[in-house]
């Protein structure tokens, strides 16, 4: 894995996918409404110490720390560690000469230094998912955002999770996923291998959620989506070489309608221009044990614990 992202940290630090979509907004509206605090009427992530893992080129931690975290970007590879801090370092420039606008919240140029933004909160730790060098009960919230397919062993990350989380944390994954017919999930990985043979595998809904209650995680809830992908783009940023290409032409050419039509895959002439795969939001949130200490240092019906809808979502 280190070999195949490590020379690829500027192309996921510029990739759209990764540094922007409506996911990333829905990750931290998710953080907020499970962990955040309010103050002055707004709620915000002010109070909170996040984890963000596989963090990649830092798109995620920047978002949670821009929502106010105090964020540790963790990855397995320096090289993407390194892509993390020149994200943060542009991020910060950007705040360097900017304000707050009293009246919407968005930026203006600030006027002096004085009234430019203060720096985000964003340290980076090598580290594997499934083996975290972090005290039990250290985070309030963990993320994973587009990285798990990756993951030797995605148990051993959610159970890692739940260790380094504090009673009634969060974690958010999200990641795509496979659907619940395995011949078809057989063949959207096998396409996802050709391109990258980094790429271990996606899961149905239904293996994430039995993850999380195993490790004893609830669901708070689940969003699911398609997303595009531009074929060219797509195949750039793995940097796939010619003969995988040629090989992810022939097994496409020969798979069934069904498969291309899960694939959503279009061409122009003998040209791959498109696929989609489907992605999910997991937001879970780690039972509070019986009689445990909340996170300010008493019972926990003492504390703030975040509100939890009383439904959770229904895998398919």
């Amino acid at each position: 894995m280190r070999a195949q992202f490590g020379p690829a940290g500027d192309a996921y630090r510029d990739s759209p996918i990764h540094a922007a979509g409506e996911d990333l907004g829905w990750l931290v509206e998710a953080a907020i409404d499970l962990v955040g605090t309010a103050s002055d009427g707004e709620r915000s992530l002010a109070a909170v110490r996040a984890l963000d893992v596989a963090t990649g080129a830092g798109h995620t931690a920047v978002a949670l720390a821009r929502a106010g975290a105090d964020v540790v970007a963790s990855d397995l590879t320096p090289e993407m560690l390194r892509a993390t801090e020149r994200t943060v370092e542009r991020a910060n420039r950007a705040r360097a000469a900017s304000r707050p606008s009293p009246a919407d919240g968005s930026t203006v140029a600030a006027p002096s230094a004085g009234a430019a933004l203060p720096p985000l909160r964003v340290r980076t730790e090598l580290a594997r998912a499934e083996a975290l060098p972090f005290a039990a009960s250290d985070f309030d919230l963990e993320s994973c955002r587009i990285a798990a397919h990756h993951f030797a062993d995605p148990a051993g990350f959610v159970a890692e999770a739940a260790r380094v989380l504090r009673p009634c944390g969060a974690l958010l994954v999200i990641d795509n996923i496979a659907p619940a017919d395995a011949r078809l999930a057989d063949a959207m990985n096998e396409v996802e291998r050709i391109r990258d043979p980094s790429h271990v595998e996606a899961y149905p809904v239904a293996r994430w959620v039995a993850w999380g209650a195993a490790a004893g995680f609830d669901l708070h809830a689940l969003r699911r989506w398609r997303r595009r992908k531009d074929a060219a783009a797509w195949l750039a940023r793995s940097r796939t070489p010619d003969d995988r290409v040629a090989e992810l032409d022939r097994v496409l050419a020969a798979a069934p309608d069904d498969v291309l039509g899960y694939l959503a895959a279009t061409w122009e002439g003998d040209r791959l221009t498109r696929l989609e795969h489907e992605s999910a939001l997991f937001a879970f949130v780690l039972h509070e044990p019986p009689h445990a200490e909340g996170r300010n240092g008493g019972p926990t019906g003492d504390g703030d614990p975040p509100e939890r809808r009383p439904d959770p979502a229904v895998p398919e």
